[in-house]
């Protein structure tokens, strides 16, 4: 239980608890609540499954800038731990007006406020009863008794047995607790692409007995046991080097660059003229709206580095795909900007894409970033385009393409399920860092149905930008924030609460917050592959 008292009302509340004692704050689901509150209130939040949490942050949304928010008595378990120091909170999105020893004032600047303390949380830990691994315990422990009690019994016998056969049996039973020594708490297993088995309770919520809780059980331990990643790692490694690909995807030994499913299948021509036609709606929608809009649509990663083990799309070649874009264009005088010579160009003398992801680098996303900027300096004189001497580079064997913006292996490896991750990255990235950087202020937003970020930049132009869509824009908001003064990032795909066969319906979800944030401009990045659901965009049942 948490509880704080907030002055200023009317704003969304979210508590974020984290389990390791660092500022990354990774997303938990079932560790983050969000209320709305209507007055000035005490906020109490019951946060469940964070047993021993090290780090807390709040974040303040939907505030009106200029608000005065004040801050207080905020305890976590009844009082069990309180914040001693309030000036030591780091703000973002507000200015501190004052603090003491039990609150803090702000004035907003933007519409989300964070505050993060530094300090440890230290709550001393709590008994708490675990049905699952009491009944695993049991079951291990009557197995053993029952071998060993039969040993006892015929003592004589075991001592005329080899000692070897003794061995084998007692390290045989040990490793009988190696399974579930670590249960797997993962909804989702990246490896397999599928949701993990649940186990539903023996006697449910309404006190009825479920009978097939043995085999729910079952199927629960067989997803969740210890070192079952290991072992489908291995399996899917094995299969990979002998014969460059699984189920998941392909692995060129030649380029060294790994595909996902994805990026491999087939789209046919006549989906992708039907659902390019629902770009004419957003544009429509735009039109009524005063919002000017900027389609920017990413290459698949197999037309840029392309081989006869990538060549899936035998029925519609980039040629064909062009020559009916341009057309589309000419029709409706949508602004698509389709960077494919630009990085094939580029490609020449840098990675545009990585090679163990399916996103594209920072050298990859600066080039979209170049060619998206010729069509809105045409329509906005006053912006001016980024050039390479605004940054910093940096180098690195690691992959940044994510919403996180952490250094990982890539998510195409993870998905194939390769194991030893660290051979196949021999090549190193160059990253793009504004010099500027430490006047960038940014503010995430996680909670289900939303996955954004704020971006607040005084020295940008002064307009008003949504960076719409897929994951491809992580990397474009290396350069966009820091072209304009107001940007919202908001993420389309992977979001709490909204299923991959939803994800497509953007309207359903996002319409009215794109209204209520007035844009001047939206940029609509989406990748070749997203083309064949276009026709879910307006889609709101």
């Amino acid at each position: 239980m948490i509880s704080l008292l907030l002055e200023g009302g009317g704003l969304d509340v979210e508590i974020q608890l984290n389990k390791k004692d660092n500022n990354e704050f990774r997303k938990i689901k079932k560790d983050t609540k969000t209320i709305v509150l209507k007055e000035n209130s005490t906020v109490n939040l019951n946060i469940r499954r964070s047993r021993f949490p090290k780090r807390i942050k709040i974040i303040l949304s939907d505030v009106k800038n200029g608000d005065i928010l004040k801050i207080s008595n905020i305890n976590l378990k009844n009082k069990k731990w309180n914040i001693k120091d309030y000036s030591k909170f780091k703000v973002e999105g507000a200015e501190i007006l004052s603090t003491n020893s039990n609150s803090i004032n702000l004035k907003a600047n933007c519409e989300q406020i964070s505050l993060e303390y530094p300090e440890t949380i230290n709550i001393s830990a709590s008994i708490k009863f675990d049905i699952k691994a009491l009944i695993i315990i049991l079951i291990l422990t009557y197995l053993i008794s029952y071998k060993l009690s039969s040993y006892v019994a015929d003592f004589n016998t075991i001592k005329g047995k080899p000692k070897t056969e003794v061995a084998f049996l007692t390290i045989f039973f040990i490793f009988l607790f190696v399974p579930m020594s670590r249960i797997n708490q993962d909804e989702i297993s990246i490896k397999e692409n599928r949701t993990l088995a649940k186990l539903s309770p023996l006697i449910n919520e309404y006190k009825e007995i479920n009978y097939q809780f043995t085999k729910d059980f079952d199927n629960w331990f067989c997803d969740r046991f210890n070192l079952r990643n290991c072992f489908i790692g291995l399996y899917y490694t094995i299969k990979i080097t002998l014969n460059e690909k699984n189920e998941n995807g392909l692995y060129d030994k030649t380029t060294g660059f790994m595909y996902g499913t994805g990026e491999l299948k087939e789209i046919k021509p006549q989906d992708i003229k039907e659902n390019l036609e629902a770009l004419k709606k957003l544009e429509e929608f735009s039109k009524r709206n005063n919002i000017k809009l900027y389609v920017l649509i990413v290459p698949q990663k197999t037309v840029i580095y392309k081989t006869d083990k990538t060549d899936r799309i035998s029925n519609f070649s980039q040629k064909d795909f062009l020559q009916y874009l341009d057309e589309f264009k000419s029709k409706s005088h949508i602004k698509i900007i389709y960077p494919y010579e630009a990085l094939l160009k580029g490609s020449k003398n840098n990675l545009v894409f990585f090679k163990t992801e399916h996103h594209w680098s920072d050298d990859g996303a600066y080039i979209g970033y170049l060619e998206l900027m010729k069509e809105i300096s045409k329509d906005f004189k006053d912006v001016k385009t980024l050039k390479e001497n605004d940054f910093n580079f940096s180098y690195d064997n690691l992959i940044r393409g994510d919403f996180e913006r952490k250094y990982a292996f890539g998510t195409t490896a993870e998905y194939l399920g390769v194991l030893n991750l660290k051979k196949y990255h021999k090549d190193k990235y160059r990253y793009f860092t504004h010099k500027d950087f430490e006047n960038l202020k940014t503010v995430k937003k996680t909670k289900k149905f939303q996955r954004n970020k704020f971006f607040s930049y005084p020295k940008g132009a002064n307009h008003r930008v949504i960076m719409l869509g897929t994951s491809q824009n992580e990397n474009l908001s290396e350069f966009i924030p820091f072209t304009f003064k107001n940007v919202k990032r908001i993420r389309t795909n992977n979001v709490e609460g909204i299923t991959r066969e939803e994800d497509a319906k953007i309207m359903k979800y996002y319409k009215n917050e794109i209204l209520d944030y007035h844009p001047d401009i939206m940029i609509f990045c989406i990748t070749y592959g997203n083309i064949e659901n276009l026709n879910q965009l307006f889609n709101m049942e």
